[in-house]
C-alpha cells in the first residue's frame, strides 16, 4: 500500500475483512483438507473447546491436536452470556469438520463438562461415527443393570483410585444407553475425574 497514515491502513484492512465477496470457508477449506490427507494419519483427535470473551462473546473452537498442540480447525463467535453452549449451535461446525476429515480415518472426539450433551453424543456415535470421550458433572445420573440409577457424586473414590463402569446408561432426560464411564481421582491434585466415552 502507499498509504502513509496509520488510519489509511486500518481502514484498508477493515475493508478486507469486511469485504463479502471474501468466504473464509470456501477458501481454506480445501487447504485444510489436503493438509489433512497429506498427514497420512489413520486417527485423527479434535477437541471442542469454549473461551468467554469480556462476559459478552463465547467463542467455540474446534481444534485438532498436532504434535501436543491443539490447532483450530474451526470456530465460532456468538454473542453469549455463558460458555455453556446448545448442541444445535454448534453442530454445524462438527458437519463441516467431518467433511474434512480423509476417507478411512478414525475420529476421537474430546470435550469439557459444557459439552456433556446426550444429543451431541448420539450424533457423533450414530451419524458421524466418531469416538468420544467428554468429561461429565458429578451431579449427572447414570443406569448399571440390574443396580438401577445413581448420581455419580454418590461415588466415592479414594486418591489414586479408578473405576470403569461399562454398559451404562446417561441420563435420566434424555436416555442415551450403551456408553462407558471412567471414574478417577487424581493422587496428588485429589480432582475427580468423570468421563464417558
Amino acid at each position: 500500500s502507499r498509504a502513509r497514515f496509520a488510519q489509511s491502513h486500518q481502514r484498508r484492512f477493515s475493508r478486507w475483512l469486511h469485504n463479502s465477496r471474501i468466504h473464509v470457508q470456501r477458501a481454506y477449506s480445501p487447504l485444510i483438507a489436503a493438509a489433512l490427507a497429506q498427514w497420512g494419519v489413520t486417527e485423527l483427535t479434535l477437541i471442542e473447546d469454549t473461551t468467554m470473551l469480556w462476559d459478552e462473546f463465547c467463542l467455540i473452537r474446534l481444534s485438532i491436536q498436532y504434535r501436543g498442540r491443539a490447532i483450530p480447525l474451526i470456530w465460532r463467535v456468538l454473542r453469549h452470556g455463558s460458555s455453556s453452549v446448545s448442541f444445535e449451535r454448534y453442530q454445524l461446525m462438527l458437519k463441516r469438520a467431518a467433511r474434512l476429515v480423509p476417507a478411512g480415518v478414525s475420529v476421537r472426539f474430546l470435550a469439557d463438562r459444557g459439552f456433556a450433551d446426550t444429543k451431541l453424543m448420539r450424533y457423533l456415535r450414530e451419524d458421524l461415527q466418531w469416538h468420544f470421550r467428554i468429561r461429565v458433572k458429578s451431579s449427572v445420573w447414570v443406569y448399571r443393570p440390574h443396580r438401577g440409577w445413581k448420581q455419580l457424586k454418590q461415588y466415592h473414590l479414594t486418591a489414586g483410585e479408578s473405576v470403569l463402569l461399562q454398559g451404562i446408561t446417561l441420563t435420566k432426560t434424555r436416555p442415551l444407553p450403551h456408553l462407558n464411564l471412567a471414574l478417577g481421582r487424581d493422587p496428588v491434585s485429589r480432582q475427580l475425574w468423570l468421563v464417558v466415552s
